[in-house]
């Protein structure tokens, strides 16, 4: 997590975990480590996409958080 500041109450961050495929990256992983264990044809499929990127934006509450993301999509 890239964040500096001390979460207090009331705040909301956005959570924004990734999957891309880079490939540059990918190539180098795959020529420097025979046994990288990736699903090459997986990956084939979804490379087209450049990748997938979740957003929670979550509320900083007193007792923990609330994924206020999850709620809207749960009503």
């Amino acid at each position: 997590m890239r964040l500096t500041r001390t979460l207090e109450e009331g705040m909301v961050i956005t959570i924004e975990p990734g999957l891309y495929f880079i490939p540059i990256l990918l190539n180098e992983l795959i020529q420097a480590e025979p046994q990288h264990g990736l699903n090459l044809e997986l990956i084939e499929t979804l490379k087209l996409y450049g990748g997938i990127r979740i957003e929670d934006n979550v509320l900083v509450t007193a007792t923990g958080h609330r994924n206020l993301t999850r709620e809207a999509f749960g009503a």
